[in-house]
């Protein structure tokens, strides 16, 4: 499942509701790295590392909104506050996740 397709995540959290018991909490925990100075860094790079962390927040947000869950989890890193070289793009990720 591709967590930044909404309608990718509608298909298997019906597929599930079916089949198994109420879910119970949800995590995102995506993680995709592109590392690279920022000067070089292109817009594809940029988009490939947010958009797991950024849209598949959104998107599991929408979908789980009005569901009784008992937790709604968002891993990030500490990249997020002191950074790394090379990885402006997952810091500006996690960073999302932090302050959503």
């Amino acid at each position: 499942m591709d967590v930044t397709d909404k309608s990718d995540l509608l298909r298997v959290y019906h597929d599930l509701s079916r089949s198994f018991p109420p879910i119970a909490g949800v995590a995102n925990g995506a993680m995709v790295l592109a590392d690279g100075l920022f000067n070089d860094m292109s817009f594809e790079s940029m988009q490939k590392v947010l958009k797991p962390k950024v849209d598949g927040t959104k998107n599991l947000d929408e979908v789980f909104y009005s569901q009784d869950l008992d937790f709604f989890l968002l891993f990030s890193s500490l990249s997020a506050v002191v950074g790394m070289p090379g990885q402006a793009n997952y810091a500006a990720a996690n960073m999302v996740m932090v302050y959503p």
